[in-house]
């Protein structure tokens, strides 16, 4: 790659961080580092970009501790970045490693760690290294898992957190693009040998991709298809963020409220999105429900049968339909470590600094403005003296905030 190519590449980056703007003045930007090929590029990429900005760049590698080489790796990768100048932090997942559902499970724990740093440091953007090929794959197979128009979007550009937003620049980019531009950096990388493990799904569609090839004149299809389906589901987002407006309610006791002749008048598809979007709210679902399941529980809203899906319980009404905390998936104990606490991802505590060290357990307060089934999916502090504080206790000093619009609607 000559330096005109270099220029390009860079060029191309610049203009794909346009639909990411406005950014502050001086912005700070996380960028997640596994010191893979594709982060990496991203790495040198926005450290150019934001050198330019008066800005800071920030880098994070999790180390997942999965495999015995992982830490030596991490540590690499902050030797290479801290030589060039960039601030690196190596996050280690010290949680108890899984026996299944290895590679989904360690991504979970990869953005907690990552959106929690942000979070505690009020930094707003961080960025990932996707890229058009890792679009290609993630929409072959959910097609091959039989998704709709809003599973086959694919990976978003920019999705939007409760610390604040994470960035997909390299949508755009191929994978030979980010290794070409990181060879003419002589920059080295880590290559995970997971990457070739056929056991995993993904690592069998990304055998699939090239036999695809000559069989389409369209570079790239399937993120062409994404691109389609996002236009779609902006539409469908603006229908949906209007039903929400109008006929779901969300209860200060952390449950929500759907208008039930408003929902059965909608068409099948609407409704299953509305659903999911519930259910996700509520149950803290981190992924859209498939339609079979939806429709499951949809046919039991006709003949008013009550039923449990997601970590939610759904509680049919004469007016209305309940979607409510399943007591059973409650956290069951939870420390209080800082002044700002989130408990069961529904509720946000801000307490004075003498509640650190106490405990925040399911409670059933005595409330006669709820149901049971909802009074138990509330909190209760328990101090360290052994007195507690009800979550309808109005003691000065301590709040409980619900937190769900941000992740109710679209």
């Amino acid at each position: 790659m000559s330096r005109t190519s270099i220029n390009l590449v860079y060029k191309k980056f610049s203009e794909s961080l346009q639909q990411f703007f406005p950014f502050e003045n001086e912005p700070i930007i996380v960028v997640a580092t596994s010191g893979g090929s594709d982060s990496l590029a991203l790495c040198l990429l926005m450290n150019q970009w934001i050198t330019q900005k008066s800005g800071k760049l920030i880098s994070l590698t999790v180390d997942h501790g999965l495999r015995p080489d992982s830490t030596e790796e991490a540590l690499k990768v902050n030797d290479w970045l801290t030589k060039q100048g960039i601030e690196h932090h190596i996050l280690t997942w010290s949680s108890e490693k899984p026996a299944t559902d290895i590679q989904n499970k360690a991504r979970i724990a990869r953005y907690h760690l990552l959106e929690r740093w942000c979070a505690e440091r009020q930094i707003l953007h961080l960025a990932l290294g996707h890229h058009a090929d890792d679009q290609a794959e993630t929409v072959l197979q959910r097609l091959l898992h039989g998704s709709g128009p809003i599973g086959l979007q694919g990976i978003q550009a920019c999705s939007y957190r409760p610390f604040g937003r994470i960035l997909r620049p390299l949508l755009g980019f191929s994978k030979q693009e980010l290794l070409d531009y990181l060879r003419t950096q002589n920059q080295p990388w880590v290559t995970d040998p997971s990457n070739l493990n056929q056991k995993f799904e993904r690592i069998k569609v990304r055998g699939i991709l090239p036999r695809l090839e000559n069989m389409t004149t369209t570079p790239f299809p399937f993120n062409q298809t994404a691109e389609k389906c996002q236009e779609f589901a902006t539409i469908s987002t603006e229908v949906m963020t209007e039903f929400f407006t109008e006929f779901v309610h969300l209860s200060p006791f952390g449950y929500l409220k759907i208008d039930r002749y408003a929902f059965l008048q909608q068409l099948p598809a609407l409704q299953t999105l509305v659903l999911s979007h519930c259910l996700q709210a509520i149950g803290s679902h981190p992924y859209p429900f498939s339609s079979k399941q939806l429709s499951g529980v949809i046919t039991k809203i006709h003949p008013q049968q009550n039923t449990t899906m997601g970590g939610c319980l759904i509680v049919l009404k004469s007016r209305e339909i309940w979607i409510v905390r399943e007591p059973r998936n409650l956290p069951s104990s939870v420390k209080i470590k800082e002044r700002e606490v989130y408990w069961d991802n529904r509720f946000l505590l801000k307490a004075p600094e003498e509640l650190i060290g106490a405990h925040i357990v399911p409670h059933d307060p005595h409330l006669a403005a709820v149901p049971s089934y909802v009074r138990r999916t509330l909190p209760l502090i328990i101090k360290q003296n052994g007195d507690y504080i009800s979550f309808d206790n109005k003691t000065e000093g301590i709040s409980w905030q619900l937190r769900l619009k941000n992740k109710l609607l679209p």
